[in-house]
């Protein structure tokens, strides 16, 4: 997954996907895409996200093309790359985006071996 860091002070994430090469992402954290990048919404732990005070859904961007990801909070985006079973806590809205093997389920990650933001 080719990506570019951009920005200072509010910074965006910018990915070249491949054909067929997947991301997940918070819902509203996409500020552009190609026309030939296609999404769905994954609403599965909805109950959960709902209660935590997370968005409702989380979004699933199929390559080929180029997608932009950013907080509506000024900060740094760090990446970090998770070996298979590795997990993290992220605090409330602190996930971005990630490669489409990870499990994001409210403030937790668990990676299949592959990067988030």
């Amino acid at each position: 997954m080719d990506h570019k860091i951009t920005g200072n002070y509010a910074q965006l994430v910018e990915i070249h996907l491949q054909e067929g090469e997947k991301v997940i992402a918070e819902s509203g954290a996409m500020i552009y895409m190609s026309d030939s990048v296609t999404c769905r919404p994954i609403t599965g732990g909805w109950f959960k996200r709902l209660i935590t005070g997370e968005t409702f859904a989380i979004v699933e961007f199929t390559g080929p093309g180029i997608i932009g990801f950013s907080s509506p909070r000024p900060g740094k985006i760090k990446q970090m790359y998770l070996d298979e079973g590795q997990s993290i806590d992220v605090s409330h809205g602190a996930f971005l985006c990630g490669a489409h093997t990870i499990s994001y389920n409210s403030g937790f990650v668990v990676a299949r071996g592959m990067m988030c933001f």
